[in-house]
């Protein structure tokens, strides 16, 4: 495969950091990390002030306070010095003043502003020199043509970094690539290992792309993906993946977490799986995706390859590829096979309806059916064994196509 590191850019698209800033606020992971900011302090001489000079009937002496300067308002403040360790060593920060109390602040603690109250990593000015603090980061794919109409998703390391002066600012670093062209995929990483002495290892960034030979798909899931259209997927190298449609088909688990690389390089290797899509099982791929890809196994992975032998790739019809034919999903799903045709083809999704239908028919809740979950070897069977007991021997056997289907056993 050709080397493509002059031709994936190493800039964020317009727009990106935007996009990135909206979406780190709503994900659904605590704390948002891109609304992180900094206290930048440093201490100064002043001419201290209040009664004491005229009690002593003295002249106003220089004292050392500590300048504050938030990142997050932009105010500034000042605050009594504090210093810790051994006389001629001493560390100092600042007296932090609270509702109920006090509390000494140094360098790297987390603390509030005390003018908006904002939670804010206090950073000494010394330390930071010319350089700046990331103090909150987020990962992000964005999708762009190549000239060659190849299809790179671009992985970022969205960075909330500050300096000094108290600006802060986001950064794009480039962290991944993968690059698809027809039947191949290229990885660049903008990253490597690197040691730094008494700071031992760390992950170091590179001023260029590189394009290993030997590499393993590494980016997981994904929830979105900034520039991705139906529009853009139909001018690439893979024009029919429906790489749009799997990570936007999930109207019944928005939580679901789809897996972009390696979805695509299951497309690569097994065109069909794109009418698992069609047919609005984009959820089922999910789970068995991430049960091959959970674990340390994954982890040394060949060029991010599934197997998935669950499905079986030579049949070409969506019921067909998950053990069933399409009478018995049409008739599992009270539907006309005419309708389910329409499925397959993908000119239809599978509707509200017709999930209840299917939830009728087999006995089964939606909430199993939809999120899958697995039964426990310890859980009390009785209320399943009694549905199973009033089932007909037909109902039996369409009960265990659905679990076969649902819930992704495979041949049990």
């Amino acid at each position: 495969m050709k080397n493509y590191c002059k031709l994936v850019p190493r800039t964020p698209p317009e727009g990106f950091l935007n996009w990135c800033r909206a979406r780190s606020r709503t994900r659904d992971e605590g704390e948002d990390p891109l609304d992180i900011h900094g206290l930048v302090f440093e201490a100064e001489w002043v001419e201290e002030e209040g009664i004491a000079p005229l009690l002593e009937e003295r002249k106003p002496r220089k004292i050392k306070m500590v300048h504050l300067r938030c990142t997050a308002c932009g105010e500034e403040r000042w605050a009594q010095r504090m210093t810790r360790g051994a006389t001629g060593k001493a560390d100092y920060g600042f007296l932090a003043i609270r509702e109920n109390g006090s509390e000494s602040v140094f360098d790297g603690d987390e603390t509030y502003c005390p003018a908006c109250g904002d939670r804010v990593i206090a950073k000494k000015a010394a330390k930071l020199g010319h350089g700046y603090h990331v103090s909150g980061s987020a990962y992000f794919l964005s999708a762009q043509l190549l000239p060659d109409r190849a299809l790179a998703l671009t992985g970022w390391c969205v960075e909330r970094r500050f300096g000094r002066s108290g600006g802060a600012y986001l950064h794009a670093q480039p962290y991944d690539a993968y690059v698809f062209t027809a039947t191949d995929c290229a990885k660049l990483t903008g990253w490597s290992k690197q040691y730094g002495g008494t700071a031992g290892y760390f992950r170091g960034w590179n001023p260029e792309w590189r394009q290993p030979q030997r590499w393993g798909e590494g980016w997981g899931q994904e929830t979105d993906i900034f520039g991705l259209t139906p529009e853009l997927v139909a001018e690439s190298q893979l024009p029919h993946c429906k790489l749009y449609e799997y990570m936007t088909g999930r109207l019944f688990s928005p939580n679901a977490s789809p897996a972009p690389i390696a979805y695509l390089r299951l497309y690569q290797a097994h065109p069909n799986v794109e009418t698992l899509v069609t047919a609005g099982l984009p959820n089922l791929l999910d789970e068995l995706m991430a049960e091959e890809m959970r674990g340390d196994r994954w982890e040394s992975n060949n060029r991010g390859k599934l197997a998935l032998p669950e499905i079986h790739w030579k049949e070409k019809r969506p019921s067909a590829t998950l053990g069933l034919t399409r009478e018995e999903f049409a008739e599992l799903a009270d539907i006309s096979a005419g309708y389910y045709g329409q499925i397959e083809v993908g000119t239809s999704q599978m509707s509200i309806d017709t999930l209840i239908k299917l939830s009728k028919t087999s006995q089964l809740s939606m909430e199993y059916i939809l999120l899958g979950e697995e039964i426990q070897p310890d859980a009390d069977l009785t209320a399943i064994e009694a549905l199973l007991a009033r089932c007909t021997p037909r109902e039996v056997r369409l009960a265990e196509k659905v679990l076969r289907l649902f819930l992704l056993r495979g041949d049990a």
